[in-house]
């Protein structure tokens, strides 16, 4: 869903968050936020983990597509460009999540990819 990404910060203010144990990566720590939005917020789902890098851009986001049967999914974010000021992700991945909250670059469940954005 669109809206549950790029207003990620905004919509997280007066929300259920809890801090949960940085995620070690190849360039890093990640922080990483549990959020649980109300029912009056559309989202994927109510209960989400949110993974920042070190410069707090949204990089990696998990949880499951509730009106899909609760499908859990892995959606990593990437090639950030600014744009008026305000810096967009123009990469996304999304993949099938382990319960283990593994995931395994195939079978890629959702490719987009963003070019030439503008606000208007």
């Amino acid at each position: 869903m669109w809206t549950s990404h790029h207003a990620v910060p905004a919509r997280l203010a007066g929300h259920g968050i809890r801090g949960l144990e940085p995620w070690p990566t190849d360039t890093g720590d990640w922080r990483r936020l549990a959020v649980r939005f109300p029912a009056s917020i559309a989202a994927h789902s109510t209960f989400q983990t949110l993974y920042f890098d070190g410069d707090g851009l949204l990089r990696h986001h998990d949880y499951n597509v509730e009106i899909a049967g609760s499908t859990p999914g892995a959606h990593f974010v990437s090639d950030y460009v600014e744009v008026s000021g305000i810096r967009f992700p123009t990469r996304r991945r999304i993949f099938a999540r382990q319960p283990d909250g593994s995931f395994s670059p195939e079978p890629l469940v959702v490719l987009i990819d963003l070019s030439n954005l503008r606000l208007g």
